[in-house]
C-alpha cells in the first residue's frame, strides 16, 4: 500500500496546472462574437442591440439583462482582441492565485457593475464589451501583488505582476484620453 501512495505523489507532482476557466472564457467570448456577427466579427448597431448592447433607456432599469449580455459583445476585432489578450494573461494569473470559481465570480460581478456604472454615469452611446470585467482583473492582480506578495501561489512573481499591471492600467488611461482627443466629438464609454 505505501508504494501506491508514493505513486500518487509522483503523479501529482508531474501534473501541470492549466488555466481552464480562462481558456473557456476566451473561447466562449470569441465564439459568441463570431455567432452574433455571422463570422465577420464586426456588425451593425441593430444586431448588437438585439443581442444585448446597452444604450440610453435600454439598460438599467428598463432591461437589466443587458447589464450582463453587453459584457459578451464587442464592436470589432481590435476591441475584442484587446480584451481577450488582457483576459487571457491576467485571468490565468488570477486563476492560479485565487482559483477558478473566484475568477468567474470576479469576471461576472465586475462586468455587471461596470455595465451598471456605465449606464448610470456614462455617455449616451452604444455600450458593450468586457473592458470593465478584464480591467477589474488587472486591478485585482495589482492589489494582490501589493497585499499578498508572500502567498506561495505567486512563486516570487508578485513584483513582476505589480509592474505589468501598473503599466496596463496606465496604458488604458492614456489610450482612452488619446482616443477621445483624436476623435472630435467622441463620447467614449
Amino acid at each position: 500500500m505505501p508504494l501506491l501512495g508514493r505513486a500518487r505523489e509522483v503523479t501529482d507532482a508531474r501534473r501541470v496546472w492549466r488555466p481552464y476557466l480562462t481558456i473557456a472564457l476566451v473561447l466562449g467570448l470569441l465564439g459568441w462574437q463570431l455567432y452574433v456577427t455571422g463570422g465577420a466579427c464586426r456588425t451593425d448597431a441593430p444586431t448588437l442591440m438585439r443581442f444585448g448592447a446597452r444604450k440610453a433607456n435600454l439598460g438599467f432599469p428598463q432591461a437589466p439583462w443587458r447589464l450582463f449580455a453587453s459584457v459578451f459583445l464587442h464592436q470589432g476585432w481590435w476591441h475584442m482582441l484587446s480584451n481577450l489578450i488582457v483576459l487571457g494573461v491576467w485571468g490565468a494569473c488570477l486563476e492560479k492565485v485565487l482559483g477558478r470559481l473566484e475568477v468567474l465570480a470576479l469576471f461576472l460581478l465586475a462586468g455587471f457593475w461596470g455595465s451598471l456604472f456605465s449606464d448610470l454615469y456614462g455617455p449616451s452611446v452604444l455600450a458593450l464589451g468586457a473592458s470593465g470585467a478584464v480591467f477589474a482583473m488587472v486591478s485585482a492582480v495589482l492589489v494582490l501583488s501589493l497585499l499578498a506578495r508572500d502567498w506561495p501561489q505567486w512563486e516570487g512573481d508578485a513584483q513582476r505582476w505589480l509592474s505589468v499591471s501598473l503599466a496596463a492600467l496606465a496604458l488604458n488611461v492614456v489610450s482612452a484620453a488619446g482616443f477621445s482627443s483624436l476623435i472630435q466629438g467622441a463620447r467614449l464609454d
